[in-house]
């Protein structure tokens, strides 16, 4: 698609009161001194056509100012452009201008803010189909880059790296793989072990094993000192088993005597033993009296216990069963209450339905329609009469017979409340009653008596309990075993012994550590091949992206006669960072003067217009910077700085 700008008029626009731009298909030069409005024009262009100015704002003031560089008011201001897209014509046409209103009761007008009106071919349409018509044309984002020699390299670095991707396209895995001879193999064998992983996971994933393998290795020195450290220095452990041995010898011999000296003791601890359980034997005898005294003599008090205590729980039990008769009396009582109301109301009902009279209503003789008296009214009034009288007897009926029934339910309520009452009272008789039976009890309580002093005087009890102290003296007198010396000798000698094997366990723990020390040399030698394997991946994968940075960047610069880039930074550690710089024979764009700039954005627009085959006007600003303009398949606008004061459009 071509787009081709054939004119622009502006109106009142950025200080601009009229102007009218014819535009050559090829090249037009627009020139001046500054300020006189050479880059206005490109505002309107791109205002007409997206709202923006060129620095891409929508903010941008666009009124006319007066010489106090105050907005004039009241003043329209419009851009109309014609166009071509591929030999089509379209007219666009934007409008902005202030709204004044007056209200009600007024005659001033007031400001009321501003409004946009858009025109196609100067029919009126809304600002969504506006916009959307443009989008058909050619995309916003599209459209600046290819009209702005200075867009493209004004665009972060990761969108022109995009781009420039984009359009030369990134070679494939297997392309990348067949153009390395010497590697290719080793590529095929990367591109297999990525196992879905993209290469920049596979990435991490080595370098997060590298850490570990890494802090692992840095660990094990400082391990293997430790182990070194805690190693214990060696004694002669011969010498050691030999006395370990001895002192086997010597506890044995220790628990010869101790044996052989028990053993002599044997009969003297029989007969002690003999008569230790005789003393159990007539302690139990001495339990058993003492307990037989203590119950004789607490009988008589036990008995007076336990018959005051049934009279306190037969008259508790009393108390309870005439606690128990207060909720159903009381019920009663108020079914009484209620009863008698009822009665009272249905003697009240009775008489005034009995006091009721029949009354003929003489309307009801008279026909609703003609007005004149039924020839039957004599019989209807008989009829009347009877239904009354019917109706009535049975009400008073009704009402004697719920009589006769609350008569009933009340007698019965009054029965029911003097069988409670009298029942209640019987048991008034019998809790006093038994208050006397309990009164007369305690009269004849039993005296206390010390049982201790009973037990202490009994004959019995204090002959068992002389014989247990005899025997029990005859016991102490018995000389005990003495076997002190010879077991503090053989706990010395054990003592001695554990310090031997404790010595000999020693020669354990160095064989455990020196064990230890070779298997961390083991794992360090395996972790360091480990890193070995990770670090010859790294370069493989190194050497792919180096493979497929160099096609990517030669691609890219291929499609450009003067522009070229740099996509790849390639670092110290020898690590490659993502990057997109412009070169101008060598030269980084911040650093090329503006023809330079000029030029390698026009080379830039050029090759960008052939991939899209999206061919629209460019805009030069301070064209005076380049000698000759490089020839454009698009239509060129040509912005020069000249001593003129008027702009000049030739």
């Amino acid at each position: 698609m071509k787009i081709v700008l054939k004119s622009l008029t502006l109106t009142n626009f950025k200080g601009i009161r009229s102007l009218v731009i014819p535009f050559n298909d090829e090249v037009t030069e627009i020139a001046g001194e500054n300020e006189i409005g050479k880059t206005t024009i490109m505002d309107a262009f791109l205002w007409l056509l997206f709202g923006k100015d060129s620095n891409d704002s929508t903010t941008f003031n666009i009124k006319t100012l007066d010489k106090n560089n105050e907005a004039i008011p009241r003043l329209p201001h419009e851009v109309t452009g014609e166009l071509e897209t591929d030999g089509f014509p379209i007219k666009l046409r934007r409008l902005y201008e202030e709204k004044w209103t007056r209200k009600r009761g007024s005659e001033d007008q007031v400001f009321d803010g501003h409004e946009t009106s858009y025109f196609i071919d100067d029919v009126p349409v809304k600002q969504n189909e506006y916009k959307a018509r443009i989008s058909s044309i050619v995309d916003e984002g599209l459209f600046k880059l290819l009209t702005n020699c200075l867009y493209f390299n004004q665009m972060d670095w990761t969108k022109r790296r995009e781009i420039l991707i984009k359009i030369a396209g990134n070679p494939s895995d297997e392309v990348i793989t067949e153009s390395s001879q010497t590697l290719g193999d080793k590529f095929k064998k990367l591109l297999t072990d990525l196992k879905g992983l993209t290469l920049d996971q596979y990435k991490q994933k080595i370098s997060a094993q590298k850490k570990k393998i890494v802090e692992q290795l840095q660990s094990i020195p400082a391990r293997i000192d430790e182990v070194l450290r805690s190693i214990p220095e060696p004694e002669d452990y011969e010498f050691i088993e030999r006395k370990i041995e001895e002192g086997k010898i010597k506890i044995l011999a220790f628990d010869k005597l101790i044996n052989d000296k028990a053993e002599a003791h044997k009969e003297e601890l029989k007969e002690i033993q003999n008569k230790q359980d005789k003393v159990h034997e007539l302690t139990t005898l001495l339990k058993v009296r003492e307990f037989e005294v203590k119950q004789e003599a607490s009988k008589g008090l036990n008995d007076y216990k336990g018959k005051r205590n049934a009279l306190h729980q037969e008259q508790s039990n009393l108390i309870t069963e005439k606690n128990n008769l207060s909720r159903p009396i009381t019920i009663a009582e108020t079914h009484i209450i209620d009863l008698r109301g009822k009665l009272e109301g249905l003697r009240e009902e009775w008489t005034k339905e009995n006091a009721k009279e029949f009354h003929l209503d003489p309307l009801d003789a008279i026909c609703p329609v003609c007005k004149r008296r039924f020839d039957n009214a004599d019989q209807k009034d008989i009829e009347l009469r009877e239904d009354f009288n019917t109706n009535k007897a049975n009400k008073l009926k009704k009402i004697n017979e719920n009589g006769v029934q609350y008569k009933e339910d009340l007698e019965k309520a009054q029965n029911e409340v003097t069988e409670l009452t009298k029942k209640r009272s019987d048991l008034d008789i019998n809790i006093e009653e038994y208050n006397k039976k309990i009164q007369e009890a305690s009269l004849n309580r039993p005296a206390e008596i010390s049982i201790e002093t009973l037990v202490v005087a009994d004959t019995k009890w204090s002959d068992l309990h002389r014989q247990i102290e005899l025997i029990e003296e005859e016991i102490r007198e018995k000389p005990a075993l003495d076997l002190g010396k010879l077991e503090k000798d053989k706990q010395d000698a054990n003592t001695a012994l554990d310090g031997l094997k404790a010595k000999l366990a020693v020669k354990e723990t160095i064989a455990k550590q020196e064990a230890r020390k070779e298997e961390l040399l083991a794992e360090e030698r395996k972790m360091a091949a480990e890193l070995s394997l990770l670090e010859g991946e790294e370069f493989v994968i190194q050497q792919f992206e180096n493979t497929k940075i160099n096609m990517v960047e030669i691609a890219v610069n291929s499609m450009f006669a003067l522009a070229r880039f740099r996509l790849f930074k390639r670092q110290i550690n020898g690590g490659i960072e993502p990057c997109c710089d412009t070169l101008v024979n060598g030269v980084p764009y911040p650093d090329v003067n503006n023809a330079g700039k000029i030029q390698v954005g026009l080379d830039i627009i050029k090759s960008m217009s052939a991939f899209h085959e999206v061919w629209a006007p460019v805009w030069v600003d301070n064209s005076e910077a380049v000698n000759i303009l490089p020839k454009m398949d698009s239509q060129l606008i040509a912005l020069y700085v000249t001593t003129d004061k008027q702009l000049i459009i030739r």
